[in-house]
């Protein structure tokens, strides 16, 4: 039989493995709304060049990639979330709290199972870590749907001011 002690080490384990699949499958779900992000503004430009009478729509496109910036944006901050936890379970693996836990074998300064660092909210460094103005501006993000963006705005210049 195990001590409470080992048992919440062995769900800290648990409460890992959960984290690390939750931020893959975030990166997956991120990687898809890129993904969409591409096809349908490229479908949606490519429709309003093709087509005459939505020549005067193309600069709408650019609504396309913010949309789905936003939505990618969410995710990434739900992701950091995750990413949080996992800093705050090194902290603890990494300082005298952990050589303490295992001298008075109990948790000291640590709870298990807060895989999304719920119990976090409020602090000022986790809000900062997860702010969505935060994960709107990460490169990866940030650089391809303001490029979309800038794309759909400049075919719309150049057809408004060249071509008609």
């Amino acid at each position: 039989m195990q001590s409470p002690f080992e048992f919440q080490m062995e769900i800290l384990k648990v409460e890992l493995d959960q984290i690390n699949s939750a931020i893959r499958q975030m990166d997956d779900i991120t990687k898809n709304i890129k993904d969409w992000a591409i096809v349908t503004w490229t479908l949606s430009l490519g429709t309003t060049l093709a087509t005459a009478s939505l020549h005067s729509f193309i600069g709408f496109t650019a609504i396309i990639p913010l949309v789905f910036w936003l939505i990618d944006a969410r995710y990434r901050q739900i992701q950091r979330r995750f990413i949080y936890r996992i800093r705050q379970i090194s902290d603890f693996l990494n300082d005298t709290r952990l050589r303490q836990s295992f001298d008075e074998q109990q948790l000291i300064g640590f709870q298990v199972l807060d895989p999304m660092a719920i119990k976090s909210r409020g602090n000022p460094d986790y809000e900062s870590y997860v702010s969505l103005f935060r994960t709107l501006r990460f490169g990866s993000v940030l650089n391809l749907y303001l490029s979309l963006i800038l794309i759909s705005m400049v075919v719309h210049l150049i057809f408004h001011n060249f071509i008609f």
